[in-house]
């Protein structure tokens, strides 16, 4: 009966441990068909989170603001020219500005030396002058470049667009430095490209900055040299600035024997660089 029952204890147990082999296979089956299942899936989750990654990695340059900055002169860096190199100067600023502009984009500090370059039109008459042939060239040129609007501003300038050099516009701020004055509500009306703006020392340059510019090419070029200031383009005679408002008015005005239509002012019938600096005085 041991035997009997060994031997029957033998047989169950063997049928138990081919029960469990097979259970065992079975379990190996369905882990492969788990796996071969979690392989197919791993590409897609895979292509998620390269996704998600790219995402992460692309937000910072989205979100990512420019700052804005002012130019500044170097003196040692000032260049000098004739009428021809002015002129390409002009050329080479405004291609620039439009470019910038039709990016939507504020200029690079690199970029703002070419803008600092412009001269303005003042002692160009001959680049408006079809019937000039030294000149021919550049007429035909600036023709291309500019708006009628802008060609039309340009040549009614080139009599009086005059702009201060920066070396000048440093000694005049280096003397608001000696008078006194450390910073505050500063404003250049008529400010032509700013260059008083960027010939402040450093004292200043903590300043809040406000500019007047009739003329369109200048007005928006002083905007891509001094981003942190307040430039208006118009005319001073339709800004609306409180009186008492500005610690210093600075700047060259313009000059001629015409007057500018201000009902506040009309009574008193200044000519337009009289008229400059009454209302620069009144905003102080």
């Amino acid at each position: 009966m041991a035997v009997s029952g060994y031997g029957e204890e033998t047989t169950t147990e063997t049928e138990d441990h081919e029960q469990m082999q097979d259970n065992r296979l079975e379990v190996e089956a369905n882990s492969e068909t788990e796996a071969d299942f979690e392989i197919e899936a791993d590409p897609e989750v895979a292509m998620q989170n390269d996704n998600v990654s790219s995402a992460e990695e692309s937000r910072p340059a989205e979100e990512k603001t420019v700052k804005k900055h002012n130019f500044h002169y170097n003196i040692w860096e000032m260049e000098r020219g004739g009428a021809k190199t002015h002129y390409r100067w002009n050329v080479e600023a405004i291609r620039l500005l439009k470019q910038i502009e039709s990016e939507n984009r504020l200029a690079t500090p690199e970029e703002q030396k070419t803008l600092s370059k412009y001269v303005g039109w003042g002692g160009l008459a001959e680049a408006f002058d079809a019937k000039n042939e030294v000149w021919k060239r550049e007429y035909e040129e600036i023709r291309e470049l500019l708006t009628e609007e802008e060609y039309n501003a340009a040549r009614a300038t080139v009599n009086n667009a005059f702009y201060t050099s920066p070396e000048i516009a440093m000694c005049m701020n280096q003397a608001l430095v000696k008078f006194g004055f450390h910073g505050g509500n500063v404003l250049e009306p008529s400010m032509g490209v700013g260059n008083f703006f960027g010939s402040l020392p450093v004292p200043l340059q903590k300043s809040s900055l406000y500019g007047v510019e009739i003329d369109s090419i200048s007005g928006r070029i002083a905007k891509q040299l001094y981003q942190k200031a307040d430039i208006s383009i118009k005319g001073f005679e339709e800004t609306k600035y409180p009186d008492n408002f500005f610690d210093v008015v600075i700047g060259n005005v313009p000059f001629g024997d015409y007057r500018l239509h201000d009902p506040k002012y009309n009574k008193y019938n200044f000519r337009i660089h009289d008229y400059f600096i009454e209302i620069g005085r009144a905003h102080v």
